[in-house]
């Protein structure tokens, strides 16, 4: 569902349905890095690229929990505070998938759209 849809749920049932929407946001942000971490292991593994890879285990995405986060949205400063950790996780995200892929293939010439 579109983050405007439940918006205008949330305003229709009082901010009730806000929760779902940030439990489901951080559940798959957790989900997506981590098919991300496992496609790019694979990718450096097929590549030969040993040396990346080690350095990859040692950069696990890191993980944070949706049940915490959805909890502390009751208070208003925290509600704000998820939605900037998941609007800065998805920069962060997206800068380190176009040094990867600028990595892997330069011949593309990959620049990030957005530095921090």
């Amino acid at each position: 569902m579109w983050f405007s849809m439940w918006f205008l749920a949330s305003i229709v049932t009082f901010g009730l349905a806000f929760f779902p929407l940030v439990y489901r946001s951080f559940e798959r942000r957790n989900q997506h890095f981590r098919r991300q971490h496992d496609m790019e292991k694979q990718a450096l593994r097929l590549l030969n690229a040993g040396e990346r890879e080690q350095q990859m285990n040692e950069h696990v995405p890191l993980e944070r929990s949706a049940t915490l986060w959805t909890a502390l949205i009751i208070l208003v400063i925290p509600a704000f505070a998820a939605m900037y950790v998941l609007s800065r996780d998805l920069i962060r995200h997206e800068n380190h998938q176009q040094a990867f892929l600028k990595e892997v293939l330069p011949e593309n010439g990959y620049k990030p759209s957005v530095s921090l």
